[in-house]
């Protein structure tokens, strides 16, 4: 997590999706992440959660993962799980969402292999 939004390198960006409509929590004391980078099991970033200037999220994916450019199951995992409202440090806000796009990038892999 990062309290400055990150822009990775553009050479190594494979895919850039808005995630316009979805919101997270402010923490009540802390100041609000505005990045998140997603690691595999194996510790190489394979995206990275950040704010534009506009405040829209962007998910950048690092590597080539074919994830439905809608993202209908990450909407639906930050609705289910309520990041718009969760204001716990280390499960709400941006850590909700997220743990939606780590969740949805490897059920993603899972059934492509």
């Amino acid at each position: 997590m990062s309290n400055r939004p990150v822009s990775p390198p553009p050479n190594l960006i494979r895919t850039t999706i808005s995630l316009e409509g979805i919101s997270v929590a402010q923490p009540f004391v802390t100041p609000a992440p505005q990045a998140a980078i997603i690691e595999n099991d194996h510790r190489q970033r394979v995206a990275l959660l950040s704010q534009n200037q506009e405040g829209i999220w962007l998910l950048h994916l690092l590597e080539p993962i074919p994830l439905d450019p809608q993202l209908p199951a990450l909407f639906q995992c930050a609705n289910a799980r309520q990041c718009e409202s969760d204001r716990m440090p280390m499960t709400g806000g941006l850590a909700c969402l997220a743990l939606c796009v780590k969740e949805l990038i490897e059920a993603t892999v899972m059934e492509n292999h």
